[in-house]
């Protein structure tokens, strides 16, 4: 089996007690079987805090403190089960975010979630066109047949026209919605925000960021030099096409999920358009903090990409 991922993957490194956004605090985290096993016969003062901090009901899970922060993440943002037991003994999904897997009949795609914010700044900062490479160098000869091989040369093809740096971002993105039929509607049509505002909220903040929108018409682009940010965007339309396309194969909704690629990263380049509006000027750290904060509002809620997935397809 194949383990493909994009050539930066193994770069990635957690910045733990750095980290402005920590996956520590927010997110209710659940605790896999084989973990929950090993925490019930910790011993000593950590085994007690264990036993006092999990919850069972419904999925079994840390139950967060009022400020919703893990009750292991310490007052310098470091965690005591990694710091007393070792990395090894997290549970699965902290040991594991923010990557993410998408799995096929001989290979499986891994990545990085762009909700973190050291995998954001490592994608969106990157200035070589991001190849896709075996990072376990096995069974390089297993070939894919039927529907995923022709899903792969299709994604292949986008690729190419995504990261065909002789013309610039915004055309590119034309392209592929004229050669395949793409619907993609108006970032700034009244029915687009209004969805957004229809969709499940992570941060009761993101809303003053959608009302941003509102204050935008379609010469507002010229607010910032798109040129600054081509390479960041197209790192972004790659990401997102690289992760969610591949469920189109489940789903029967693969032009949608192109479209979902592009208005994401149409969304994240208003919400950078409407912050300049206001300031005068943007920077890269202001890209990769809406592409995090979009993230963490759409990317992480099926429910929310299911509701996008649905609008899309109706358009």
């Amino acid at each position: 089996m194949k383990l493909i991922a994009p050539d930066y993957y193994k770069k990635f490194v957690c910045i733990a007690d750095k980290c402005r956004h920590n996956c520590c605090i927010g997110w209710e985290i659940d605790i896999d079987d084989d973990t929950y096993e090993y925490y019930k016969n910790v011993k000593g003062p950590l085994g007690k805090k264990l036993k006092l901090n999990i919850s069972l009901s419904d999925t079994t899970h840390f139950i967060l403190d009022k400020n919703d922060r893990c009750p292991f993440l310490n007052k310098n943002n470091l965690c005591e089960i990694i710091l007393n037991l070792g990395e090894e003994k997290l549970c699965g999904i902290c040991s594991d975010h923010p990557r993410f897997r998408n799995f096929f009949e001989n290979r499986t795609e891994i990545g990085l979630g762009l909700c973190c914010e050291a995998a954001a700044e490592l994608i969106i900062k990157n200035k070589e066109k991001v190849l896709f490479i075996n990072i376990e160098n096995c069974e390089e000869n297993t070939k894919e047949w039927g529907e995923e091989a022709e899903f792969l040369l299709l994604r292949q093809k986008i690729f190419d026209i995504i990261q065909n740096r002789s013309v610039c971002i915004d055309k590119r993105i034309n392209i592929l919605i004229c050669e395949f039929g793409i619907f993609v509607p108006d970032i700034l049509s009244n029915e687009v925000i209004e969805k957004y505002f229809e969709l499940e909220r992570l941060d009761i903040q993101w809303d003053k960021e959608l009302n941003g929108l509102r204050m935008l018409d379609k010469t507002d682009n010229s607010l910032f030099s798109s040129e600054d940010f081509e390479i960041a965007f197209e790192q972004l339309i790659i990401y997102f096409l690289y992760r969610h396309m591949p469920d189109g194969l489940y789903d029967g909704k693969i032009k949608e999920r192109i479209a979902f690629s592009i208005l994401s990263v149409m969304t994240i380049k208003a919400l950078c358009a409407a912050k300049a509006k206001i300031k005068g000027k943007i920077c890269i750290e202001d890209l990769i903090d809406y592409a995090r904060r979009y993230s963490a509002e759409i990317e992480y809620s099926s429910e929310n990409i299911d509701m996008i997935l649905d609008f899309l397809e109706r358009g």
